[in-house]
């Protein structure tokens, strides 16, 4: 895992600074109340709806149209709208998402 190589300078700033506060957000903080309330979704359409992240996402998807996902476990983090899966070919054994409670209630849609 990519987490356990780094140096923990680099990787507080990846994925916060766990020491200092823990595994488990804490729910009644000011900050993670008004990310939960719009600002992930805000900040996904802002870097992969528009702009650089749009175009590298357009890129992609003749990539993604050239692997085959039959009988594939497929684990995806973070799969905002899910507007790749017209791009894969072949059905996955498992197609599992991970996201925030949110952003995969937003992301909901069959896969078959």
């Amino acid at each position: 895992m990519l987490n356990k190589r780094i140096p923990y300078f680099l990787y507080r700033r990846l994925w916060g600074d766990r020491k200092k506060y823990g595994l488990s957000p804490y729910t009644s903080d000011r900050e993670w109340l008004i990310w939960q309330k719009n600002a992930y979704t805000d900040f996904y359409q802002n870097t992969q709806q528009k702009g650089i992240g749009n175009r590298i996402c357009n890129m992609a998807y003749p990539v993604i149209s050239k692997l085959d996902f039959s009988e594939l476990n497929i684990l995806e983090i973070g799969p905002g709208i899910l507007r790749h899966l017209t791009h894969i070919r072949g059905t996955p054994n498992t197609y599992t998402l991970c996201d925030t409670n949110k952003c995969v209630n937003f992301s909901t849609c069959d896969i078959v």
